[in-house]
Protein backbone atom coordinates (compact mmCIF):
# COMPACT_ATOMS: atom_id res chain seq x y z
CA UNK A 1 0.00 0.00 0.00
CA UNK A 2 1.40 3.35 -0.96
CA UNK A 3 1.75 5.66 1.99
CA UNK A 4 0.87 9.59 2.01
CA UNK A 5 -0.77 12.08 3.76
CA UNK A 6 -3.56 15.25 2.86
CA UNK A 7 -2.27 18.24 4.55
CA UNK A 8 -5.17 21.04 5.12
CA UNK A 9 -4.04 24.44 6.34
CA UNK A 10 -6.83 26.85 8.17
CA UNK A 11 -6.09 29.96 8.85
CA UNK A 12 -8.48 31.58 11.79
CA UNK A 13 -8.48 35.87 12.24
CA UNK A 14 -9.28 36.21 16.23
CA UNK A 15 -9.19 39.77 16.47
CA UNK A 16 -7.74 41.98 13.72
CA UNK A 17 -3.90 42.00 15.28
CA UNK A 18 -3.66 38.24 15.58
CA UNK A 19 -3.56 35.82 13.09
CA UNK A 20 -3.63 31.93 14.57
CA UNK A 21 -2.60 29.37 11.23
CA UNK A 22 -3.55 25.62 11.62
CA UNK A 23 -2.32 22.50 9.78
CA UNK A 24 -4.05 19.68 10.24
CA UNK A 25 -2.48 16.63 8.75
CA UNK A 26 -4.02 13.13 8.32
CA UNK A 27 -1.84 10.00 7.17
CA UNK A 28 -2.57 6.40 6.26
CA UNK A 29 -1.83 5.08 9.41
CA UNK A 30 -4.54 6.95 10.72
CA UNK A 31 -2.40 9.82 12.37
CA UNK A 32 -3.52 12.96 12.71
CA UNK A 33 -1.40 16.24 13.78
CA UNK A 34 -2.59 19.51 14.51
CA UNK A 35 0.28 22.48 14.80
CA UNK A 36 -1.06 25.94 15.35
CA UNK A 37 1.34 29.13 15.09
CA UNK A 38 0.54 32.33 15.84
CA UNK A 39 1.02 35.53 13.70
CA UNK A 40 0.82 39.08 14.83
CA UNK A 41 1.53 42.02 17.10
CA UNK A 42 0.13 43.73 19.51
CA UNK A 43 -1.50 43.27 22.83
CA UNK A 44 -3.87 41.22 21.89
CA UNK A 45 -1.51 38.97 19.56
CA UNK A 46 -2.00 35.97 21.82
CA UNK A 47 -3.25 32.08 21.51
CA UNK A 48 -7.18 32.14 22.38
CA UNK A 49 -7.62 30.81 25.50
CA UNK A 50 -10.88 28.36 24.32
CA UNK A 51 -10.42 25.25 22.71
CA UNK A 52 -11.73 25.29 19.32
CA UNK A 53 -13.05 22.02 17.51
CA UNK A 54 -10.81 22.68 13.94
CA UNK A 55 -12.07 19.62 11.87
CA UNK A 56 -14.90 18.29 13.06
CA UNK A 57 -16.11 16.57 10.25
CA UNK A 58 -14.59 14.78 7.15
CA UNK A 59 -13.95 11.63 5.09
CA UNK A 60 -9.92 11.06 4.02
CA UNK A 61 -9.68 7.88 3.22
CA UNK A 62 -11.51 4.85 1.36
CA UNK A 63 -9.95 1.42 0.88
CA UNK A 64 -9.60 0.31 -2.82
CA UNK A 65 -13.04 -0.90 -3.79
CA UNK A 66 -12.85 -4.59 -6.06
CA UNK A 67 -15.80 -6.62 -8.14
CA UNK A 68 -15.65 -8.79 -4.95
CA UNK A 69 -19.34 -8.63 -3.42
CA UNK A 70 -17.82 -9.45 -0.04
CA UNK A 71 -15.10 -7.12 0.43
CA UNK A 72 -14.06 -5.15 3.33
CA UNK A 73 -14.05 -1.58 2.88
CA UNK A 74 -12.53 1.11 5.05
CA UNK A 75 -13.70 4.22 5.78
CA UNK A 76 -11.64 6.65 7.80
CA UNK A 77 -12.43 10.08 8.71
CA UNK A 78 -12.75 12.23 11.74
CA UNK A 79 -16.67 13.01 13.27
CA UNK A 80 -18.56 9.99 12.06
CA UNK A 81 -19.89 9.65 15.67
CA UNK A 82 -21.12 6.66 17.33
CA UNK A 83 -23.20 4.38 15.09
CA UNK A 84 -26.31 4.35 12.86
CA UNK A 85 -29.72 2.97 13.21
CA UNK A 86 -29.96 0.80 11.24
CA UNK A 87 -32.78 -1.07 9.10
CA UNK A 88 -32.84 -4.31 8.01
CA UNK A 89 -33.07 -5.14 4.03
CA UNK A 90 -36.16 -7.23 3.66
CA UNK A 91 -35.84 -6.76 -0.04
CA UNK A 92 -33.45 -8.85 -0.02
CA UNK A 93 -33.81 -11.06 3.04
CA UNK A 94 -30.02 -12.00 3.54
CA UNK A 95 -29.46 -10.18 6.71
CA UNK A 96 -27.67 -7.21 4.97
CA UNK A 97 -28.67 -3.53 6.61
CA UNK A 98 -29.22 0.07 5.45
CA UNK A 99 -27.97 2.99 7.49
CA UNK A 100 -31.22 5.59 8.32
CA UNK A 101 -30.19 8.85 7.95
CA UNK A 102 -31.99 11.30 10.06
CA UNK A 103 -31.24 14.10 12.79
CA UNK A 104 -28.92 12.70 15.19
CA UNK A 105 -28.09 9.62 13.80
CA UNK A 106 -25.18 9.15 11.32
CA UNK A 107 -25.43 7.17 7.90
CA UNK A 108 -23.43 5.75 4.69
CA UNK A 109 -24.44 5.43 1.16
CA UNK A 110 -22.38 3.93 -1.42
CA UNK A 111 -23.16 5.10 -4.89
CA UNK A 112 -21.92 3.08 -7.82
CA UNK A 113 -22.64 6.36 -10.70
CA UNK A 114 -21.75 3.96 -13.49
CA UNK A 115 -23.44 0.78 -12.45
CA UNK A 116 -26.89 2.96 -11.51
CA UNK A 117 -27.13 1.32 -7.86
CA UNK A 118 -26.55 2.24 -4.25
CA UNK A 119 -25.94 0.91 -1.27
CA UNK A 120 -26.31 1.14 2.51
CA UNK A 121 -28.27 3.44 2.76
CA UNK A 122 -32.14 4.21 3.63
CA UNK A 123 -34.03 7.53 4.09
CA UNK A 124 -37.03 5.88 6.07
CA UNK A 125 -37.35 2.49 7.81
CA UNK A 126 -39.40 1.50 4.65
CA UNK A 127 -37.57 3.29 1.69
CA UNK A 128 -34.04 1.99 1.42
CA UNK A 129 -31.59 0.76 -0.85
CA UNK A 130 -32.20 -2.59 -2.04
CA UNK A 131 -28.45 -3.77 -2.01
CA UNK A 132 -27.74 -3.56 1.44
CA UNK A 133 -24.46 -3.76 3.24
CA UNK A 134 -22.63 -6.01 5.99
CA UNK A 135 -21.62 -3.15 8.80
CA UNK A 136 -18.94 -4.77 10.84
CA UNK A 137 -17.91 -1.48 12.96
CA UNK A 138 -18.64 2.18 12.84
CA UNK A 139 -16.13 4.74 15.28
CA UNK A 140 -15.86 8.21 15.20
CA UNK A 141 -12.46 8.14 13.32
CA UNK A 142 -13.63 4.88 11.00
CA UNK A 143 -16.26 2.77 9.45
CA UNK A 144 -15.83 -0.71 8.28
CA UNK A 145 -18.09 -2.44 5.67
CA UNK A 146 -17.72 -6.87 5.27
CA UNK A 147 -19.38 -7.05 1.96
CA UNK A 148 -22.80 -6.31 0.13
CA UNK A 149 -25.83 -7.82 0.43
CA UNK A 150 -26.86 -10.81 -2.03
CA UNK A 151 -28.40 -8.33 -4.74
CA UNK A 152 -25.26 -7.25 -5.83
CA UNK A 153 -23.02 -8.83 -8.30
CA UNK A 154 -20.57 -9.44 -10.49
CA UNK A 155 -19.09 -10.45 -14.00
CA UNK A 156 -18.52 -13.79 -12.36
CA UNK A 157 -21.85 -14.41 -10.27
CA UNK A 158 -24.76 -11.88 -11.99
CA UNK A 159 -27.64 -10.68 -9.86
CA UNK A 160 -30.13 -7.75 -10.02
CA UNK A 161 -26.66 -5.15 -9.63
CA UNK A 162 -23.67 -5.28 -10.90
CA UNK A 163 -20.30 -3.82 -9.87
CA UNK A 164 -17.38 -3.72 -12.58
CA UNK A 165 -14.31 -2.65 -13.03
CA UNK A 166 -14.08 1.20 -13.86
CA UNK A 167 -17.49 2.00 -12.40
CA UNK A 168 -17.07 5.32 -10.29
CA UNK A 169 -18.00 4.71 -6.70
CA UNK A 170 -19.00 8.07 -4.96
CA UNK A 171 -19.07 6.54 -0.92
CA UNK A 172 -21.04 9.72 1.61
CA UNK A 173 -21.40 9.79 4.96
CA UNK A 174 -23.91 12.05 6.46
CA UNK A 175 -22.51 13.00 9.84
CA UNK A 176 -24.42 12.78 13.18
CA UNK A 177 -26.33 15.69 14.14
CA UNK A 178 -26.44 16.96 10.79
CA UNK A 179 -22.95 18.38 11.35
CA UNK A 180 -22.37 17.99 7.48
CA UNK A 181 -21.99 15.96 4.52
CA UNK A 182 -19.01 14.45 3.19
CA UNK A 183 -18.11 12.33 -0.04
CA UNK A 184 -14.71 11.13 -1.38
CA UNK A 185 -14.92 9.58 -5.46
CA UNK A 186 -13.32 6.49 -6.83
CA UNK A 187 -13.20 3.44 -9.12
CA UNK A 188 -13.59 0.11 -8.85
CA UNK A 189 -10.53 -2.24 -9.68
Amino acid sequence: MSQYSVSITIIIIITTTVLVTNTVTYSVNNNISITSSVVGTGPSAAPPTQSTSILSFAVFNISPISTDTMQRIIITGVGFGNGPTVVVNSVANDSSINTLRDSVHPSVLINDRTGNWSAGYAQTSTDYDHVGIYLTSWSDTQIIIDGFGSLLGNATNPSQYLISTGDLITVTVYGPNQIGIASLDTAVT
